[in-house]
């Protein structure tokens, strides 16, 4: 368990003190056996039944499934990765697959089991959210929530099952399920329990919306670009400064291709010093780029993102739908005639090379927006508009497609999709459920207060187990009043 979870569970006293088995020691047990006994798991062997489990139910109901799933994820590496001659990539591709609808009807045996034996909310946070060693002295851990967050790595059944959309939908609105009556430290407790994913979410998504207003006020009146500067730094207003340090703030969060806009703005800035970026260097382009990708990213079904403060059985479900339509038709078209766009482009550039435009033709207004500013939005508002009428013109088959009494909102346009949907969504709790969180921003202050100190006590070999106390007093400081503010403004909405 992670060290928030120790610290919650030592003052609720939700989990009993056992030694879990690996999921490696379950996965070699269960090869002993043969492919032939695959069907009969759950049913006849004890393998998914640890001794040392035996009076622990969902502990035990968490480790089957844990095992299980990780089982399954292994045959579907073997029945993607085969090489070899025919014959042989044939044979594994079908015992794998053989093996695949074995363990998936162990796993509705185990989660038919778990719903008729579990009877509390605390019961299916256990089974979902509880830390299995994945090897025998090793810290890698494995969840059964984890194999939630991708639409291939768990059954249909269970991925669907509408108890695993209300157990993690509380988690995200509330948190963790806690028993605050035996605890010790009360407010404490209390205090740290408001930091739930749905808070954490709005604050990431705040900071989002306020670097990309401020990218949209720079590249629509850049500064002026003085011939000579009387100071280092001078044209570095409190405007530039604040995207200098949040475009930093924002790419020191985890490394991910969502962030290629804050990338792409700290290296603008960050190769003009000691200027800033103007409408005339190609980092000013790199901005306009910025705002681009920034303004189709509130619209994915990723999070930080509007979508996310409205039903998610219903934003959700559409985003993806026209994300893969999109993905489908004008990606693989824009791939079948990129050679000829790129040739025909070349050739209008060379034609129109020796025609610039007049030079009062966008001097209207007494500060007139960039030239470059305006031919960039123009292209956006294109762009926007192809990707609208394409977005229309995809939609129309399923305009009529209503969900009926058996059918749930999130498969309204096919199960696929809505298996795509609950995937982003429950990888979305999983990313912000982690304990006591530094949002983009305030990462910078754990990066100077926590994180460089304990490298330079690692190349010291000195011990620091009081640096985590450290780090959460510094969250508590640091991050838990915004928190608070957050969850008092977000109570009349909820």
């Amino acid at each position: 368990m992670s060290n928030h979870q120790e610290e919650l569970s030592e003052h609720s006293a939700l989990l009993p003190n056992v030694s879990l088995p690996s999921i490696s020691s379950g996965i070699a047990k269960i090869n002993a056996l043969g492919p032939d006994r695959l069907d009969m798991l759950y049913s006849e062997t004890d393998v998914l039944r640890p001794q040392e489990l035996s009076n622990h139910r969902t502990l035990q109901t968490a480790y089957s499934l844990a095992v299980l799933l990780s089982l399954r994820a292994e045959y579907q590496k073997v029945s993607q990765g085969t090489k070899g001659n025919s014959w042989d990539q044939w044979s594994a591709e079908k015992d794998a697959t053989l093996a695949i609808n074995a363990i998936e009807r162990n796993i509705k045996q185990v989660w038919t089991a778990t719903l008729r034996e579990c009877s509390k909310p605390q019961d299916i946070d256990t089974v979902l959210w509880m830390s299995i060693p994945a090897e025998e002295g090793k810290d890698n851990t494995v969840r059964v929530v984890d194999f939630l967050t991708h639409p291939t790595q768990a059954p249909t059944e269970v991925l669907s099952h509408r108890l695993i959309h209300l157990s993690l939908l509380d988690r995200w609105r509330r948190g963790p399920s806690l028993d605050f009556s035996r605890s010790r430290h009360y407010l404490t407790i209390r205090y740290d329990g408001l930091c739930t994913p749905r808070v954490v979410h709005a604050i990431e998504l705040v900071i989002k919306i306020v670097f990309f207003v401020l990218l949209m006020s720079y590249t629509l009146h850049p500064p002026d670009m003085a011939i000579i500067y009387a100071e280092p730094l001078e044209a570095v207003g409190w405007r530039e400064g604040f995207l200098i340090f949040l475009s930093l703030a924002l790419s020191l969060s985890t490394f991910s291709l969502s962030n290629l806009p804050s990338y792409i703005t700290f290296l603008a800035f960050f190769s003009a010093l000691p200027s800033v970026p103007h409408p005339e260097n190609l980092s000013f382009s790199f901005l306009l780029l910025s705002v681009f990708v920034l303004l189709f990213q509130l619209h994915e079904p990723h999070a930080p993102s509007p979508l996310f403060l409205f039903p998610h059985e219903r934003t959700l479900p559409f985003a993806v739908f026209l994300h893969q339509g999109l993905q489908k038709t004008v990606g693989n078209l824009l791939l079948f005639f990129l050679p000829i766009l790129l040739v025909s482009t070349f050739l209008l550039s060379s034609s129109l090379a020796d025609t610039p435009f007049p030079p009062l033709f966008f001097q209207l207004a007494t500060e007139p927006t960039p030239v470059e500013t305006r031919t960039a939005y123009f292209l956006l508002s294109f762009m926007v508009l192809f990707v609208g009428a394409i977005s229309f013109f995809v939609t129309i088959p399923t305009v009529s497609f209503l969900p009926s009494p058996e059918t749930s909102h999130w498969d309204r346009y096919s199960v696929t999709i809505g298996n795509i949907a609950r995937a982003s969504f429950f990888r979305e709790v999983v990313a912000y459920s982690q304990p006591y969180p530094f949002p983009s921003v305030f990462n910078v202050v754990r990066l100077i207060l926590v994180r460089i100190p304990i490298i330079i006590l690692d190349l010291f070999g000195v011990d620091h187990p009081f640096m985590e106390k450290f780090e959460r007093i510094l969250w508590r400081v640091t991050v838990g009043p915004v928190v608070l503010l957050v969850t008092v403004l977000a109570i009349p909405l909820s």
